[in-house]
């Protein structure tokens, strides 16, 4: 996935949302919020399932559970 000419990678995410909630939050959520802004900005869209093939896809993750971590995350 590129924006303005440039490719974006799960630990440009990661590093954005580690300064965005520094020690605030566990790193594990951390984590789970960067695949999903990941997912997010892959697919371009806001469906669970979407997102989670969006993350799957810039992953090299399997569907199925990328699906699932992302439900998760947001069912908590």
């Amino acid at each position: 996935m590129k924006i303005q000419g440039e490719q974006i990678n799960y630990l440009d995410v990661k590093e954005l949302t580690h300064r965005i909630f520094g020690d605030n939050q566990h790193a594990k959520r951390i984590d789970s919020l960067s695949g999903a802004a990941l997912g997010v900005l892959s697919s371009s869209s806001l469906i669970t399932h979407r997102i989670g093939h969006g993350l799957a896809r810039e992953n090299n993750l399997i569907a199925k559970h990328a699906i699932k971590q992302v439900d998760r995350l947001l069912s908590n």
